[in-house]
């Protein structure tokens, strides 16, 4: 028979699930829905922006569970899997086309969009991106600057490229205390 078709999202918080492995089904009632490669925390029922996160090389794609309630309050997440496997365990890296993880972006929002039942702005995305996953977010804010106008750049292992992230709205470099931030610092002021 026909597929059933997606309930739109209320907007009442939902409680997190238990973890489960990439790809299978999020049960009924879970706060995120994974499908596939895609990671989808739904926002409030009226937010339209879009987060899109990118996880590091062999990342955790579960990373951002640690601030999915912060992320819900200003818009939905969508969370990628890298599209090149690390070997034997559930993790992936990012290859280098960047015209390919455009495409998969876009497709991901859509793909939320129709299970939340309420279309996303595709236009109003905040890029996130991690350690690999930030260089990956810096080369998409470089190639497609309408589509991603605000970055956060976490952990990123090279300096922030003022070239790169020149028609960026609004930029963002964050590193931890245990991680070397000469390089993020020396790029932050650049792009002042």
């Amino acid at each position: 028979g026909a597929p059933a078709r997606p309930r739109p999202h209320d907007g009442r918080p939902r409680a997190r699930g238990a973890r489960r492995r990439a790809g299978e089904q999020a049960s009924r009632g879970d706060r995120s829905q994974a499908s596939g490669r895609v990671l989808g925390a739904h926002g409030a029922a009226s937010a339209r922006r879009v987060i899109v996160y990118l996880h590091g090389a062999c990342g955790d794609i579960r990373a951002p569970e640690a601030f999915l309630e912060v992320a819900s309050e200003v818009g939905t997440l969508v969370a990628i899997f890298g599209d090149r496997s690390c070997g034997k365990s559930n993790r992936f890296y990012w290859g280098p086309d960047t015209a390919k993880l455009h495409a998969r972006i876009a497709d991901a929002v859509a793909r939320v969009s129709a299970v939340r039942g309420v279309l996303m702005d595709p236009n109003d995305v905040v890029l996130m991106g991690y350690s690999q996953g930030a260089t990956r977010a810096q080369e998409l804010v470089k190639a497609y600057p309408e589509r991603y106008p605000r970055v956060i750049l976490a952990g990123i292992p090279v300096a922030p490229s003022a070239q790169h992230l020149a028609r960026a709205h609004a930029v963002v470099v964050l590193g931890g205390e245990h991680e070397l931030r000469t390089h993020m610092h020396a790029g932050v002021w650049a792009l002042k």
